[in-house]
C-alpha cells in the first residue's frame, strides 16, 4: 500500500512538474515583452502555488481521518478482543472448576469403597 501512495504522490508531482515545464516553454515561445513574460510567468506560479498548497491540505485531512478511522477501528477490535478473552478465561476457569470438583468426587469415592471393604475369610475354613 506504501507504493502505491508514493506512486500516486510521484504522478502528482510529475504532473505539476510537466505543466510548469510546458507553460515557462510556452512563454519562452510566445512573442511578448520581457516584462509581460515576468509578469504571466509570476502569476502563474502562484496559482500553481496556491493549488499545491490546496491540494495538500485536502490529502492531509484525509490522511488524517483515515488514521483517526484507524485508531477508532483499532481500539474496538481491542475492546472485542478483550472481551471474548476474558469470555474464554471464564470458560476455561469453570472447565477447570468442573475437573477439580470431579476428581475430588472420584478420590471421596475411593476412600469410601476402601473403608467399607468386606473382611475377607480365608477359604476352606
Amino acid at each position: 500500500m506504501a507504493g502505491e501512495r508514493g506512486g500516486w504522490f510521484k504522478g502528482v508531482v510529475g504532473f505539476v512538474f510537466g505543466g510548469l515545464v510546458g507553460f515557462v516553454g510556452g512563454l519562452l515561445a510566445a512573442p511578448k515583452t520581457g516584462r509581460e513574460a515576468r509578469e504571466q510567468l509570476r502569476s502563474k506560479a502562484e496559482e500553481l502555488v496556491e493549488s499545491g498548497r490546496e491540494t495538500y491540505v485536502t490529502q492531509r485531512d484525509k490522511v488524517q481521518q483515515m488514521i483517526e478511522t484507524g485508531r477508532e477501528t483499532a481500539s474496538q477490535k481491542g475492546e472485542e478482543l478483550r472481551s471474548k478473552i476474558e469470555e474464554i478465561k471464564g470458560k476455561i476457569g469453570e472447565g477447570i472448576g468442573d475437573v477439580e470438583e470431579e476428581a475430588k468426587k472420584q478420590q471421596t469415592g475411593k476412600k469410601v469403597k476402601s473403608e467399607k471393604k468386606p473382611e475377607s475369610k480365608p477359604k476352606g475354613s
